[in-house]
């Protein structure tokens, strides 16, 4: 049955904001929301920082007859941004079943579906599967079109922790896997004094890296608070920046970093470094020279470890966006 009274939202919301200055751990509620692509197929959306519910109905088997129209994602996502919340593309490189297409009308996020206020993009949902690839590919799309997507990452691990629970057919059963943990993967905030609402501002303003374990970050200086991550354009006033990368033996020591820059004019990205690591540390830093008047664009970092069992961990930024000099 659906739930007009929003009982269990409300209930949710309440006990967050009383438990406060209990918890050690800071609690953003938020919410994942069913909406129509431009095809009227359904993809999710969320939004973080706002306590009021937003309806979205047409994802699951509950009686529809007395609920909402679900709405547009843009719809949506100016709704968000009216509420000075932060909005998301869920999972978009997931790919539904076909039961899921037929009985749920799931589809998948396109170039057409991305908004201009959209203000985030979670290309790590858990592993770094075929779903990760997929949205990595339409994120540099969108990016070497002009748009500022910061990077999200999250596990959709359904409030089960370590044993996942899922639709597999609709109305007929349910499938489990144990590869969407809880943070298994995890989204990084370039700021020094977390809060809530620092969290949200720095979320807002597209300083983010994402993970699996290690850190990666592109600074002015040696310091890694020294951040030039972010949505704002920056000026490389003496031509030069330094990417950083940290890792642990958890994670494994540091085996590639890479540095791309993309070109808005030629649509195509280039390495401004590449380097396979051979002195196996856990920390790297290295300046990197730039010309900023070679054309509008951004760059971005990713950092690759490897762990004794031969397994990978990596990290990756959100863009920093170039402003040239003359």
């Amino acid at each position: 049955k659906t739930d007009p009274e929003l009982g269990l939202w409300n209930s949710f919301v309440n006990y967050i904001q009383s438990k406060k200055k209990v918890f050690k751990t800071i609690v953003i509620p938020g919410e994942e929301i069913s909406v129509y692509n431009t095809n009227n197929r359904v993809v999710h959306l969320c939004v973080l920082g706002t306590n009021d519910f937003i309806p979205g109905s047409k994802d699951g088997a509950r009686n529809q007859r007395n609920t909402p129209a679900t709405m547009k994602v843009e719809e949506v996502i100016q709704i968000i941004k009216k509420k000075n919340g932060y909005s998301f593309a869920a999972h978009p490189g997931a790919r539904s079943s076909l039961f899921q297409r037929i009985f749920l009308k799931r589809g998948v996020w396109r170039k057409k579906d991305i908004h201009n206020d959209l203000q985030g993009f979670q290309t790590l949902n858990g592993g770094l599967s075929i779903s990760w690839r997929r949205a990595q590919q339409l994120w540099r799309s969108m990016l070497l079109n002009g748009y500022r997507l910061p990077l999200i990452a999250g596990n959709d691990a359904h409030g089960d922790f370590n044993r996942y629970l899922a639709i597999d057919k609709p109305f007929i059963n349910i499938t489990e896997n144990f590869y969407r943990y809880f943070s298994c993967s995890r989204t990084g905030i370039y700021c020094t004094s977390p809060s809530e609402d620092q969290i949200l501002k720095s979320l807002k303003e597209g300083k983010t890296f994402i993970t699996n374990g290690p850190y990666i970050g592109l600074s002015k200086s040696c310091n890694p608070e020294d951040s030039i991550i972010k949505n704002q354009a920056v000026k490389f006033t003496d031509n030069t920046f330094y990417v950083i990368a940290y890792s642990t033996p958890e994670f494994g020591k540091i085996s590639v970093v890479q540095v791309i820059r993309g070109y808005y004019d030629s649509k195509c990205e280039k390495f401004l470094l590449n380097s396979q690591v051979s002195n196996q540390s856990y920390y790297i830093e290295k300046e990197i020279t730039i010309d900023p008047d070679k054309g509008l664009g951004y760059i971005r970092a990713s950092v690759q470890c490897l762990k004794n069992d031969n397994t990978k961990t990596m990290a990756f930024t959100s863009p920093c966006y170039i402003q040239i000099h003359r």
